[in-house]
């Protein structure tokens, strides 16, 4: 399940409204099928996995972060692939809150699967944690980001402090970035700051793709932001949204 995991946390913030699911086929101890959820309209990742694992899935363990889907979206019920594919026993960390796409692990016992649920749990809890949120709530999940000194200052007496987290703090912020939907600052920050709010990170460290650019949110009431802020720049990957209520 850890594999499975891993191979979950590459599709963080490239699938809404899908959940980022991580899947992998298990066929006398070894991994022959591994895939993760591609973005909306794209195969989910137990039928990709499945479907690398061929004939080998027969007979086979597939384990999953996520209850298998049991409803017709984009694409068809992940269940249907699952019991085709002749698979002997399913290991699926959490439960679907959705009641339209869950009701999978009934529909695979019923099929004559073995399911075991909760294995690794919490960990594929917290991985889809803004999807989990979303579900059981209908509200999103938001993470605050906020520095400040040891004696509670977020800048200078000038203002004109640029840094005060240091290069891991910095390099998280991006990895944030690469895992969320969309990134709120309010039209002071673009200001006094100008920044891009694009995400930058080493060879390596983004999920499938490449480093992935969320919906970039300005909140500026009275429409102040300027022209050539460089969060507006026509060459900047991603869109950015501008939230008014005058101009």
């Amino acid at each position: 399940m850890q594999e499975a995991l891993s191979l979950a946390r590459l599709a963080l913030g490239r699938t809404a409204p899908n959940p980022a699911v991580g899947a992998i086929v298990v066929r006398d101890g070894s991994v022959v099928g591994r895939g993760h959820t591609q973005p909306p309209g794209g195969p989910h990742a137990e039928v990709l996995a499945l479907r690398e694992a061929g004939e080998l899935a027969r007979g086979a363990s597939l384990y999953v972060t996520l209850e298998p889907c049991a409803h017709w979206g984009r694409t068809p019920p992940c269940v249907d692939a699952v019991l085709a594919a002749g698979v002997r026993q399913v290991f699926v960390a959490v439960q679907d809150p959705n009641p339209v796409a869950g009701g999978g692990i009934g529909r695979l016992r019923d099929g004559g699967v073995g399911v075991r649920v909760g294995l690794c749990e919490h960990e594929a809890r917290q991985l889809n944690e803004g999807f989990l949120k979303r579900v059981s709530s209908g509200l999103p999940f938001v993470i605050a980001k906020y520095a400040m000194t040891l004696d509670g200052r977020i800048a200078t007496r000038t203002g004109h402090s640029r840094w005060i987290t240091g290069e891991e703090a910095r390099l998280e912020v991006h990895r944030l970035r690469d895992q969320v939907d969309g990134i709120v600052v309010g039209a002071g920050t673009i200001a006094a700051d100008d920044p891009e709010l694009t995400t930058r990170l080493p060879d390596g460290h983004a999920g499938a793709g490449g480093p992935h650019h969320p919906l970039r949110i300005v909140l500026d009431g009275s429409g102040r932001t300027r022209g050539a802020a460089r969060v507006l720049g026509l060459k900047l990957p991603g869109r950015t949204l501008i939230a008014c209520t005058t101009a």
